[in-house]
C-alpha cells in the first residue's frame, strides 16, 4: 500500500480531455498544494434535484439513458449520501476552477482512454450525474450570489483514477 500511494501521489497524470479544461491543471497530485485541495469530504444531496438538473448533460451523450436509470432509484423523499474522495482547485486570472479525483479500483482489461470512457460510461454514470450535482450546490452554498452558469464554470469536472492502471515505472 505504501508503494502505491507514493506512486499515485508522484504518477504524471493528466485527464484525457485535457484539452476541455478551462485551466492548467497540476501535472501530478503531490504538486496540488496542502491549502488548495481537500480530502474525504462527505455530502448530502436531494435526488430528485439531480434528476430535474441539466448541470450533468454535457458528460454523456444519451442523458435519457442516465435520467431512465435515475428514475428507477430514486423519488421525492430519496436523499443521496456520499464522500467526495479529493476535492482541488486551481487558479488563473479569471479565478478558481475546482476539480473532483475519484479514486478506482477496478480491474479492466486495460487502462487506455477508450477503455476507461467506456467504463466509466457503464458503471458510473449516475456517480457523476450525484456528484457533479453535490459539488455545484457546496460551491453555490460557498457563496450564494453564485448563479447556475458561474457554478458551471468553477466546476472543471471529475477525474477518475483507476489506481490499478498508475504504472510504477512511468514517469
Amino acid at each position: 500500500i505504501k508503494r502505491l500511494v507514493y506512486t499515485t501521489l508522484k504518477h504524471r497524470f493528466m485527464p484525457h480531455n485535457v484539452a476541455a479544461c478551462k485551466f492548467k491543471l497540476p501535472e501530478r497530485l503531490c504538486d496540488i498544494r496542502k491549502s488548495d485541495n481537500a480530502c474525504e469530504l462527505d455530502f448530502v444531496c436531494r435526488a430528485c434535484d439531480v434528476e430535474q438538473s441539466n448541470f450533468f448533460s454535457g458528460f454523456f451523450d444519451d442523458r435519457s439513458s442516465i435520467q431512465g436509470q435515475l428514475a428507477n432509484i430514486i423519488n421525492d423523499r430519496s436523499f443521496i449520501k456520499g464522500t467526495y474522495d479529493v476535492l482541488f482547485r486551481v487558479r488563473d486570472d479569471k479565478g478558481w476552477v475546482v476539480y473532483l479525483i475519484d479514486w478506482k479500483s477496478d480491474t479492466l482489461e486495460a487502462y487506455d482512454e477508450a477503455t476507461m470512457r467506456e467504463h466509466i460510461k457503464h458503471h458510473y454514470a449516475i456517480q457523476v450525474a450525484f456528484y457533479s450535482h453535490a459539488v455545484k450546490n457546496d460551491l453555490l452554498r460557498l457563496n450564494r450570489h453564485w448563479s447556475d452558469e458561474n457554478a458551471r464554470y468553477i466546476y472543471g469536472g471529475m477525474i477518475y483514477l483507476f489506481l490499478r492502471g498508475i504504472n510504477p515505472d512511468d514517469d
